[in-house]
């Protein structure tokens, strides 16, 4: 008698796995971080660590991958959730349901959040130790 494993996965529809679920979890926690600073308006950078570090563990979780692809993919979703995040916190969320103004919401996120003041260099850097926890916590090596 033969037991086979019907719930295995290949690389590649792992990878697929990993990438559906980096786009969701950085759709969905962008939005969430956006609607929550609407709500609260204080600024919390510090929820990007945790947003990179919750989808970096969401792709490890549930693509089970192994490698730089993985990590790379869940760094990407978390600089989509922030771009996502910041949009929708600073009003400029309408960018989002029309594609053909994706880049200029790209644009405007990127006047507001790379200018050279004391409260945005504070600011890239959370950004940028969230983005690394979700490269970090992406792979399960």
């Amino acid at each position: 008698m033969q037991i086979y494993n019907t719930d295995s996965y290949n690389s590649n529809q792992r990878f697929i796995k990993a990438i559906l679920i980096g786009i969701v979890s950085g759709i969905g926690m962008g939005i969430l971080y956006g609607l929550l600073y609407r709500l609260v308006r204080i600024q919390m950078e510090i929820l990007y660590i945790m947003i990179g570090a919750g989808i970096g563990e969401l792709v490890q979780k549930y693509s089970h991958g192994v490698g730089r692809k993985f990590q790379v993919t869940s760094a990407l979703c978390t600089l989509l959730a922030i771009i996502i995040g910041d949009l929708m916190a600073s009003g400029a969320g309408q960018f989002l349901l029309y594609p053909s103004m994706w880049l200029t919401g790209l644009r405007v996120w990127m006047r507001l959040y790379l200018s050279t003041s004391l409260t945005n260099l504070l600011g890239i850097i959370f950004r940028g130790i969230g983005i690394y926890a979700g490269y970090r916590n992406g792979s399960l090596f």
